[in-house]
């Protein structure tokens, strides 16, 4: 699954993705916690705070491993905008980047032929560590949205829309009967069972999978939107809780509640 992830935690809204989704700040994901202390941030300006991580990808054999040269920007406005703090992971997937003190920003991973991810929007009095996120190759996304969105034909390309995914859980336990809605409104949404599958139901499924414990096979809830230009900022409710988040063709963002 994807998440971005704080080490104590796992996100099934990212971790699915991969595991492609879940990610909050909390934020979780699809792994054990890191062993490996992130890189030392370089010195901080007056102001500024450091935010520091590991990145990880899930593979068949050896479980989640670290994805070296991983861009994590902080976006303030617009990706690529030269006043977002940028770094990229070293060889054992850690990160670390300087932001400015109590300014909202949300961070955004990116990498060559992996699906890019973006957490909600976020802004920090203090030093964070452990935001962890795992990131999943493009195709393997694919065939969770086919999945999910099956037996709809086509299904929707990732490259061709806006994507959200969401988790709901509580101690790491799926919340069961939840409804996620968002300002845009999606063109189209699934509540998905703990196959990956459309579940049926118009709120979330906290089931447990046989073999998977707690956590289902793609993120509870996938949806996208159409008619976005540019970067389009949501507000994603659920259980009276909102939360804003960007919106932006051919890249997934990610929340947990």
């Amino acid at each position: 699954m994807i998440y971005i992830k704080k080490s104590h935690a796992r996100n099934r809204a990212l971790t699915a993705f991969a595991c492609i989704v879940g990610f909050a700040f909390t934020l979780s994901g699809c792994g054990g916690s890191s062993s490996t202390p992130a890189p030392a941030a370089p010195p901080a300006a007056p102001g500024n705070i450091a935010i520091s991580g590991k990145i990880e990808t899930p593979t068949a054999v050896f479980g989640d491993v670290a994805e070296p040269d991983v861009t994590v920007e902080a976006v303030y406005t617009d990706p690529g905008d030269p006043a977002n703090p940028t770094a990229m992971t070293d060889a054992n997937g850690d990160y670390s980047i300087a932001v400015e003190q109590n300014r909202t920003f949300y961070l955004r991973f990116s990498k060559d032929t992996f699906a890019t991810l973006n957490s909600e929007k976020v802004a920090f009095s203090n030093n964070q560590t452990g935001i962890d996120q795992t990131i999943l190759l493009t195709g393997s996304t694919q065939i969770i949205i086919n999945d999910a969105f099956a037996p709809q034909f086509p299904q929707p390309g990732l490259p061709d829309f806006a994507w959200l995914a969401v988790g709901v859980e509580d101690n790491d336990v799926e919340i069961n009967g939840v409804t996620i809605s968002s300002v845009p409104a999606t063109f189209d949404r699934v509540y998905t069972d703990c196959t990956g599958a459309d579940s049926g139901q118009m709120a979330t499924s906290g089931a447990v999978c046989p073999g998977r414990g707690n956590l289902g096979a793609a993120p509870q809830y996938i949806a996208y939107f159409v008619n976005i230009t540019g970067t389009v900022e949501a507000d994603v409710t659920a259980d009276g809780v909102t939360k804003k988040v960007p919106l932006r063709v051919g890249e997934i963002a990610v929340v947990e509640f």
